[in-house]
C-alpha cells in the first residue's frame, strides 16, 4: 500500500501539519509506504503524475496537498486528519502504540508508540 502526498514546498506550507507529520511516522510504522513530494524538491513527480499536473494547471497550488492512496486522490486542498485517513486505511486511532498492528506487545520495543 502506497500513500504518495504532493504538496508545497516545505517554506509554504502553514504551520499545523505537525499532526500530518505524526500521522504520517504512524503509517510507515504500519507497513504503508509513505512519499511526500514536494513541488521544488521532486517537480518530476508532479509532471509524471496527470492528475496532479492537470488539476495544478486548472486550480492552481491551492489544490495542494493532494493525497492519493494507491494511485487513487484521498484527498485535495489539505492535509487529512487521523479519522479521515482511518477510514481509507485499516488502523486504531486509539491504540496507544503504532506497532499494534503488527504485534507490539506495550512499546517495551521502543517502537515510537504514544507509551515510549
Amino acid at each position: 500500500m502506497e500513500l504518495a502526498i504532493y504538496e508545497n514546498p516545505a517554506l509554504d506550507i502553514a504551520e499545523g501539519d505537525g499532526a500530518f507529520d505524526t500521522l504520517c511516522g504512524r503509517l510507515e510504522d504500519l507497513g504503508i509506504d509513505v512519499r511526500r513530494m514536494d513541488r521544488l524538491g521532486y517537480p518530476e513527480a508532479f509532471m509524471e503524475n496527470e492528475e496532479v499536473r492537470e488539476t495544478l494547471e486548472q486550480e492552481g497550488p491551492a489544490c495542494l496537498p493532494m493525497v492519493f492512496l494507491d494511485e487513487v486522490l484521498v484527498c485535495s486542498g489539505r492535509y487529512p486528519g487521523a479519522d479521515e485517513a482511518a477510514s481509507w486505511i485499516a488502523f486504531d486511532d486509539e491504540s496507544p502504540c503504532p506497532g499494534a498492528a503488527r504485534g507490539c506487545a506495550g512499546c517495551s520495543q521502543n517502537c515510537g508508540g504514544k507509551n515510549d
